[in-house]
């Protein structure tokens, strides 16, 4: 194996490794995503989930990601879930 293939030993290599991977798996999905921290905020979204954005009525990402999920997101439980 390369050093480069290699898996990582430790603890935090290996959070990172996995974050990553997370990221790369929401990004390509073929559907669109997003994601809500615990406080209810949307934090992030993938490309189709932008390309979304101006038939939910938002010019912007930055109107949409960083604010309340039940504001941006009409009749959602989300926030209440969490």
């Amino acid at each position: 194996m390369s050093p480069d293939t290699r898996l990582p030993r430790d603890a935090q290599s290996i959070l990172e490794l996995a974050a990553r991977s997370m990221f790369d798996l929401f990004a390509n999905a073929s559907e669109g995503m997003m994601l809500v921290d615990r406080k209810g905020r949307v934090v992030w979204i993938n490309d189709q989930y932008r390309r979304f954005l101006p038939a939910l009525g938002f010019e912007r990402e930055e109107d949409f990601v960083g604010h309340p999920v039940s504001s941006v997101v009409q009749n959602t439980q989300m926030h209440q879930v969490l």
